[in-house]
């Protein structure tokens, strides 16, 4: 979906190499696309999220590997500072105390779909340095 905008590229993660497969055909064949689409079969815990902006996640795993996962990108946006949105679709308890504990996060709204699935947005909030802190545009690609 989000490559049918105007983005630099859009990579998706997947372990599960069946479903890359299933996510490459998809690619090749999505109408109106306006960028690259990467599809990597890795463990999101070990990946690398330099140069991300965007993040949907749509309840992919538990919560020791959002944790992972979500260290990894906060250690991303403190190496190279920038602007990031998180979209996580249908959390579960135990997800939502994981984002609860990232103060770098900022809840950003709330919704329900009409299939009853909940949608958190986040962005992080502040950016760090070793002298202090500045807001960050909440602006995303």
């Amino acid at each position: 979906m989000f490559a049918q905008y105007p983005v630099r590229k859009v990579v998706a993660i997947e372990l599960n190499p069946t479903n890359c497969e299933r996510l490459t055909r998809n690619a090749q064949t999505l109408r109106g696309r306006r960028c690259p689409i990467e599809i990597r079969s890795e463990d999101a815990a070990q990946t690398c999220y330099d140069g991300g902006t965007v993040f949907f996640l749509y309840n992919p795993f538990g919560p020791d590997t959002l944790s992972e996962v979500l260290a990894k990108v906060r250690t991303s946006s403190l190496s190279e500072p920038r602007s990031m949105r998180l979209i996580y679709v249908n959390p579960e308890a135990g997800h939502r105390q994981v984002f609860a504990q990232q103060s770098w996060l900022a809840d950003d709204g709330r919704m329900r779909t009409l299939h009853g699935l909940d949608v958190f947005f986040f962005r992080n909030a502040v950016q760090e340095s070793g002298t202090g802190s500045s807001a960050i545009p909440t602006t995303s690609n």
